[in-house]
């Protein structure tokens, strides 16, 4: 029997030592495996959905870009580039195929908008036409075919009792253009002949011409109302320089002391707009500038100018030019 207890002494001792090694060495590392496998498998999983997002954001960029290039391509190669160039590319050829398909063009209007926030803006043009049904239906049939980018919004056919059983067409159609921008906000302006603008943001104030002149007129004037750029009857212009406390106008110099004229096209309550209205002209090649409001100005004009020229006749035909080729107003004013 001792020989027997002395074998199962030997045998617990190992027994223990068996179970010590498991509990404190080998279970310990086989959690950390077991933990270690299931980071890693997370972390592969992880890795796949990573991998997956990254394809997919890859393929979002490559199509956004090919789609940007897309429509840069067509801001640059389809439609008109400015508001000048859409009103060419809307009159003649519209005016031609009227003529080429034996209508009658009895009137038109156009009008210019953008919609806030929005880079594109809008030319529409209404037109009413006479003439036989199937000259309607060819002129209509290639409008629609044309290459240019014209879009018809408004047909409306009516037969009129005095034209002999000709057919009267009223016609909706537009096109647009992207103006230029300065500094991201308002983009440039095209006035009106009255002063209006109808291109302009929503927010921005625009003020008519302080006073139209016909070429080669004078600037005095006693019967300017005293709005925004009167004249007084001593010829000076209100707001724009004034001496004493009392702000008494200065007297414009006569013109055998003015050594430069300058042509003034617009003013604004806005320095974004006024800024935009110059850097589309100068885009075109105008020498146009912005002269900041003085003080104490009420209200505060941005006016647009352009050049500084030495003598008034050659003043006055840049304000011929721009007459003509933008339909803004403009008037002489002494340097």
């Amino acid at each position: 029997m001792a020989e027997k207890r002395g074998l199962v002494i030997v045998v617990s001792v190992i027994l223990a030592i068996d179970v010590g090694v498991y509990a404190f060495a080998v279970y310990p590392w086989t959690s950390r495996v077991s933990q270690t496998e299931a980071r890693r498998a997370i972390a592969a999983s992880e890795l796949a959905l990573a991998t997956e997002a990254y394809v997919v954001a890859n393929e979002a960029s490559v199509s956004r870009t090919a789609l940007d290039g897309q429509l840069q391509r067509f801001y640059e190669e389809v439609l008109p580039t400015n508001l000048a160039n859409a009103r060419n590319l809307l009159n003649p050829y519209l005016d031609d195929l009227a003529d080429e398909t034996n209508l009658v063009l009895e009137r038109r209007t156009s009008t210019s908008d953008r919609e806030r926030e929005s880079l594109l803006a809008k030319l529409e043009t209404r037109m009413v036409l006479a003439g036989e049904y199937r000259d309607i239906r060819e002129f209509i049939h290639r409008l629609e075919t044309a290459p240019e980018f014209i879009l018809i919004e408004e047909v409306l056919l009516a037969q009129q009792p005095e034209t002999d059983g000709a057919l009267v067409l009223t016609l909706g159609v537009s096109t647009y253009f992207r103006e230029l921008t300065v500094t991201g906000e308002v983009p440039g302006s095209n006035l009106a002949p009255d002063g209006r603008s109808t291109d302009l943001d929503g927010e921005a104030s625009v003020v008519a011409p302080e006073e139209t002149f016909s070429p080669g007129a004078s600037r005095v004037s006693d019967s300017v109302e005293p709005e925004t750029g009167s004249v007084s009857e001593g010829g000076s212009e209100r707001g724009a320089a004034t001496s004493g406390d009392e702000g008494e106008p200065v007297a414009v110099p006569s013109e055998s002391e003015v050594e430069e004229y300058a042509i003034q096209v617009a003013a604004f309550e806005s320095s974004v707009t006024a800024a935009a209205l110059a850097e589309r002209l100068a885009m075109q090649g105008y020498p146009s500038y912005v002269v900041e409001p003085v003080d104490d100005e009420l209200p505060v004009l941005y006016r647009v100018r352009l050049g500084q020229f030495s003598d008034r006749s050659s003043a006055e035909a840049m304000g011929q030019r721009i007459q003509d080729e933008e339909e803004l107003d403009w008037y002489v004013v002494p340097q």
